[in-house]
Order: structure tokens, then C-alpha cells, then sequence
């Protein structure tokens, strides 16, 4: 079972958010509890536990706890199911009890991607992070295909995600991200890209940077790295 598409858009550490409050009495607990149990930074649980309340997913009690909203507790059924597919799947796996043979899925393809930013940001003023999928050698597939671009880090991020559509063989358009450091020297970056099927959101590639901040103005030098995507174009 697939989960339902907006779950697989919240920011890391969201659904363990959702798992942890099922588990508990009256699918409630604190803060402080939320972040012991899950493990999450008090930023990544800030950053997950805002778009859980936005979206409706849990609500902040009069005690200052949080709770999982009806629609919160059928996320928490949808997300239970997915992970005993998924553990199951990887059960079956290893256990080498594959007594048929599958039919081969598309091929998968790979492009090369460029993540270019400033050598150094500005700490407290905003700055530009872009993302752009490049050219391919030859055409892979005669459709485009949809790419979601996911950024995390410790420092403000606006979006937190975009989608662009990668062309058959033409550079995609780049994706931009607002990026503002709180303070200076150095700060981390995950860029993560998934390509975006019918019915799920599949893993192309990864991207972690530790990149620096001054006290003084951007830098007007800007750098590139290079990293390599790999999806299928058919699904």
C-alpha cells in the first residue's frame, strides 16, 4: 500500500511524529517527549510538528501537548500498513522466497545534476541555492518526467520542496531554494530528489553539503557540485 501523497511531502522526521503519538495513551504527549522518543533535533521536530498542525494532522491540547486529530489516527493506520508491506517485502526478499520471476520493470535511466550556490552566504540575510537537472546525451524516454527537489538543513529554507519537470534530453529549468543562515560559519544542507510516479514517490538521488556563512555580504563567486541522479522513466 502506497501511503497517500501529501504524507510522502512533510518534512523529515514527520510521520515518526505520527508513529510516536499513536503509540502513546490518549495519542498525546509533550514536546520534550515527542523529541526523547523520536530521536528528532529540537529544529527538525519544530520544522515537522508546524506543518502536522497546519495541515491537521495533530493539534496542541489546552496542557500544551500534542494530539493526533482523526485525521492524524488514519494517517497513523495508513502509515502502520505501509511499514508491515514494507517490512514484509524485505523479509521475503532476504529470504530468497522469490518463486516466480518478475517481469523487468523499465530501465533505468541517469542524469547529471548541478547543485550551484555562493562560496559564502551572508549569516541573517537570505541567499540563493538552485538546482538544475542537466542535458542528457541522448533521449531517454520521449515523455518528461516529474522530479520533486526536497531541502533540509540547519538554517531558514523557503520552499522546503518544488517539483520541475526533467525533458527528455534538454536541461530542466533550475529549481531555486531561499536559504538565510542564522548565524556565522558552517551549516549543513541535504538536498534530496525523488522522481514522482502514478502512485508513489521513488528515491533518485542524494546530496548533503556543509556549506559557510559570514558576518559579512554573500560572496559574488559561486561554486557547483556535481551528483547523479538515477530514475525510471516509464513509471
Amino acid at each position: 500500500m502506497a501511503l497517500p501523497f501529501e504524507l510522502t511531502t512533510f518534512p523529515n522526521g514527520s510521520l515518526d511524529i505520527i508513529r510516536y503519538l499513536a503509540s502513546c495513551d490518549s495519542y498525546a504527549a509533550s514536546d520534550e517527549a515527542i523529541i526523547a522518543g523520536t530521536a528528532l533535533s529540537e529544529r527538525s521536530f519544530g520544522k515537522a510538528i508546524r506543518r502536522l498542525v497546519t495541515r491537521e494532522y495533530v493539534e496542541m491540547q489546552v496542557d500544551g501537548t500534542y494530539q493526533l486529530t482523526r485525521q492524524g489516527l488514519d494517517a497513523a493506520e495508513a502509515i502502520a500498513v505501509h511499514d508491515e508491506e514494507a517490512a514484509a517485502e524485505m523479509s521475503y526478499s532476504e529470504a530468497g522466497e522469490i518463486g516466480e520471476e518478475e517481469e523487468a520493470g523499465p530501465p533505468s535511466v541517469t542524469r547529471s545534476a548541478l547543485a550551484i550556490f555562493p562560496r559564502t552566504f551572508a549569516a541573517g540575510r537570505p541567499g540563493y541555492f538552485f538546482v538544475r537537472v542537466e542535458e542528457a546525451a541522448e533521449p531517454e524516454t520521449e515523455l518528461p518526467v516529474d522530479m520533486l527537489f526536497r531541502l533540509s538543513g540547519d538554517c531558514e529554507i523557503f520552499p522546503e520542496q518544488d517539483d520541475a519537470a526533467v525533458p527528455p534530453q534538454a536541461a530542466a529549468d533550475p529549481v531555486r531554494f531561499e536559504i538565510t543562515p542564522a548565524a556565522a560559519g558552517d551549516f549543513n544542507l541535504k538536498l534530496e530528489v525523488y522522481h514522482i510516479t502514478q502512485s508513489d514517490l521513488i528515491s533518485a538521488g542524494s546530496l548533503r553539503l556543509t556549506l559557510k556563512a559570514g558576518s559579512g555580504g554573500q560572496s559574488s563567486v559561486f561554486q557547483m557540485k556535481t551528483f547523479t541522479l538515477t530514475f525510471q522513466p516509464g513509471m
